[in-house]
């Protein structure tokens, strides 16, 4: 882990010969979106604070070869479980050094604490930081252990309230996730980002074979009072190789939570014949849930085939440009997971 905004340009300078850390991603997915709503920056700061520029990524072999995550076992984790060690027994210094006992009693609230929807310790809208996450093109993805499951207890023996979601995006990225990416941000701070599927790098691009049933589309506010005007509108710009299709949700905010579908059992919405999807103030508004402190929609094509995989192989041929590793549809396939906690 390359923590200092030095390293990736020492790691291009030495060939790429190891994956650097994209800490803007991470820093930011922690600060927009996992903070309490008075801490948040906003979701516009994705847009100029960046290792990689994804408001129009249409390259191959060009961003720098990199990895980032939401949390790790020592990241965002341990000095959470100080916290409440040392509120419960202010004689255990800083908190990180409890004992087995002060330990088992900081875990039984920050587990409840993550079912809350007005949190005190945890992290709010880990779904939503997951969802960029995994759908951001010219990054490998690093999956923690402790988003899947609990971290305590035996290994996978108890999900985490964020599994489920986790789960669906993750299947969705293996299905869906390809081709070139934009991410705006629109007056009322609202992301959108897009993936366009294989065979297209941009929105003007009309694919291949592939790209008609791939493709992804998010919608993210942090804004748990988000209340959008009757003239407002929210658009997808899927791209002209979905125009006039059938879309459906993977993960769609509800008042109450954060509802899945792992099927075209789901909501669905059409584009146009510029391949927009269209959505109003009765489609996007700010909810505060156990899941959700603001909104979070992911959207997919209809009708692609049950084993369909958006993923890319990785070129057989010699590469003689002095870099190790290289930002492309290859490189992007992959995902680190994390697997192991506390």
């Amino acid at each position: 882990e390359d923590w200092s905004h030095n390293d990736p340009a020492y790691m291009q300078a030495h060939g790429n010969d190891q994956l650097t850390m994209d800490d803007y991603m991470h820093t930011q997915l922690i600060w927009s979106l996992t903070k309490p709503e008075a801490q948040r920056g906003t979701m516009a700061r994705f847009m100029d604070f960046y290792l990689t520029n994804r408001a129009n990524d249409d390259t191959e072999n060009t961003a720098q070869p990199s990895y980032s995550f939401v949390r790790a076992h020592d990241s965002e984790v341990q000095t959470v479980i100080a916290e409440i060690v040392t509120k419960l027994h202010p004689e255990a210094g800083n908190g990180l050094m409890p004992t087995e006992e002060q330990m088992a009693e900081a875990f039984k609230i920050y587990n409840a604490d993550q079912k809350k929807a007005v949190k005190t310790y945890t992290h709010y809208n880990m779904p939503s930081a997951y969802a960029m996450l995994l759908t951001n093109k010219d990054v490998i993805p690093r999956i923690y252990y402790g988003d899947l499951y609990t971290d305590d207890g035996q290994f996978m023996a108890t999900k985490s309230p964020y599994f489920d979601a986790i789960l669906a995006m993750l299947q969705a990225r293996t299905k869906y996730v390809a081709g070139g990416q934009t991410m705006a941000v629109d007056q009322h701070d609202v992301l959108t980002s897009v993936r366009f599927g294989k065979g297209a790098m941009t929105a003007s691009d009309l694919g291949n074979a592939e790209t008609r049933t791939e493709g992804v589309g998010l919608i993210i506010s942090n804004n748990p009072k988000l209340q959008l005007g009757q003239q407002d509108n929210v658009v997808l710009h899927m791209g002209l190789a979905h125009a006039n299709q059938a879309f459906r949700a993977v993960v769609l905010t509800t008042a109450t939570g954060l509802t899945i579908y792992n099927d075209d059992d789901a909501p669905i919405r059409y584009t146009d014949n510029k391949g927009d999807l269209i959505f109003n103030n009765h489609d996007v508004y700010g909810v505060l849930n156990p899941q959700v402190s603001g909104f979070l929609a992911m959207w997919v094509p209809t009708g692609a085939p049950a084993n369909q995989d958006a993923r890319s192989t990785a070129s057989t041929n010699s590469s003689t440009d002095g870099s190790a590793y290289h930002s492309n549809a290859a490189l992007d396939s992959q995902v680190i997971f994390e697997s192991f906690s506390n």
